[in-house]
Formats: C-alpha cells, sequence, structure tokens
C-alpha cells in the first residue's frame, strides 16, 4: 500500500514507516489506545504487525537490534 499525498508540491511523499519495539503487546496497546491503530499479524513474516488504519502503509515488529529506531521510507519515482 502507497501513500499519494495530497500537497502536490511534496515530491516525495512519505509511503511506509515501521517501528520496532521490545514488547510488541504493549506498543500495540499504546498505538490502539492513543491514535485507534489496529493491528493485522503478517503470515510471512515472524513478529510483524501491519497496522491497518493508520492513514499511510506501516508496520510494528520485535526489535532485533537495542539501536534499532523507527524507519520511514520515502515515495521515489527512480532511484536514477
Amino acid at each position: 500500500m502507497t501513500s499519494k499525498s495530497n500537497n502536490k508540491n511534496n515530491k516525495h511523499p512519505l509511503g511506509h514507516f515501521e517501528i520496532p519495539a521490545d514488547n510488541t503487546n504493549t506498543l500495540k496497546n499504546f498505538y490502539s489506545t492513543l491514535f485507534g491503530w489496529q493491528f493485522k499479524e503478517n503470515e510471512q513474516i515472524k513478529d510483524y504487525w501491519m497496522i491497518t488504519n493508520a492513514g499511510i502503509s506501516g508496520g510494528l515488529m520485535k526489535k532485533e537490534d537495542p539501536r534499532q529506531v523507527t524507519t520511514m521510507f520515502i515515495e521515489v519515482e527512480s532511484i536514477d
């Protein structure tokens, strides 16, 4: 799923984000309460949940490294 920006000046909109968590159940509960986000477990990737109603594509995953931080993916037409 990709997000198309309503702002015509924004040539590179945010397309997807991923939030790593030490305790995914705690963070799912936090974001569900705060933003009303809903989560669907990804059947192909272990310990990965898609955020189904955040307005853009998002995911929550089990943190693999203590230095891991939230990652934002920007949409571009080409890397050339």
